[in-house]
């Protein structure tokens, strides 16, 4: 690991309940000379890995020059730097010389598709991958729950966005989670999603905001889980708050609508996320 680490990935790529599942992962599915393309390559950690799995060329991006700059010194302290091609923008204004073997993407943010994730990885995947490529993360699993907050969550604002990340407990937790999106990278063809689904309450309590969560496939044998109910990870959770809280009984059922997907254009580096609910009496 780099000494002088980008600041923004320190967290993330310290993370032991991801970033060491991915490393296994990586190593499990390259094989000795594979092409492979990785998007979002921030400091070059996951490139890295690659190379030493056997990779024999890996194309990295990222829009970020100064994640960029920190790959390429990293790479290159290491010995890969032939085995490397950089390019500093949207994968989707790449245009690649040859198939790939696989795709790396961790571009996944707390609630999953808050980074755009869907609409590169399609793109590359139906450009560049070959028949029988893969995808490192193979699965992504979306979860939602009503939750109070009157027990304080510590929670930092999200700029980006109207929601916040923070630590839920399962106490806070008025209803069982739903399952809001399946999603296989080798097969989705959705640039983001939009689902309404509807909670019993099971817990009585004020109604504060939804909570969402994400279970990650990185292959089948590794799995990264950021439920309430699991150890916390750098994501935490995600909060969806609502402008006014509302007093809920054992039994009531709420309605829940969250749209995630590309905001104006499908390949876009800002996210619409809007959320909605109703309480049934």
């Amino acid at each position: 690991m780099p000494i002088n680490i980008h600041k923004r990935h320190h967290k993330m790529v310290g993370d032991n309940k991801r970033t060491p599942l991915i490393v296994k992962a990586i190593q499990q599915k390259i094989k000795k000379g594979d092409v492979i393309f990785e998007i979002g390559c921030g400091t070059g950690i996951l490139t890295l890995e690659a190379l030493k799995a056997g990779a024999g060329l890996v194309y990295a991006c990222d829009i970020d020059p100064e994640a960029v700059r920190a790959a390429k010194a990293l790479i290159k302290k290491e010995g890969f730097e032939k085995k490397v091609v950089f390019f500093t923008g949207l994968s989707s204004d790449m245009e690649l010389p040859r198939k790939i073997d696989g795709i790396i993407a961790e571009t996944i943010g707390s609630i999953g598709l808050n980074e755009n994730i869907l609409p590169y990885v399609c793109d590359a995947r139906k450009k560049w991958l070959k028949k029988n490529g893969f995808i490192i993360p193979q699965n992504l699993k979306i979860f939602l729950a009503p939750v109070s907050f009157s027990k304080k969550i510590p929670s930092n604002k999200n700029n980006e966005y109207d929601f916040m990340t923070g630590l839920v407990e399962p106490s806070q937790i008025l209803a069982k989670e739903k399952l809001y999106g399946d999603i296989s990278f080798l097969k989705n063809e959705y640039y983001g999603y939009d689902a309404e689904m509807d909670f019993t309450i099971t817990r009585p309590g004020n109604l504060d905001g939804f909570c969402g969560w994400i279970e990650v496939a990185w292959d089948a044998n590794n799995i990264t889980h950021t439920s309430p109910f699991h150890p916390f990870t750098h994501w935490k959770q995600t909060l969806l708050p609502l402008a006014k809280s509302a007093p809920v009984k054992v039994g009531q059922k709420v309605a829940f609508r969250l749209i995630i997907g590309p905001k104006d254009e499908i390949f876009s580096t800002e996210t619409l996320v809007e959320w909605g609910y109703k309480i049934c009496i």
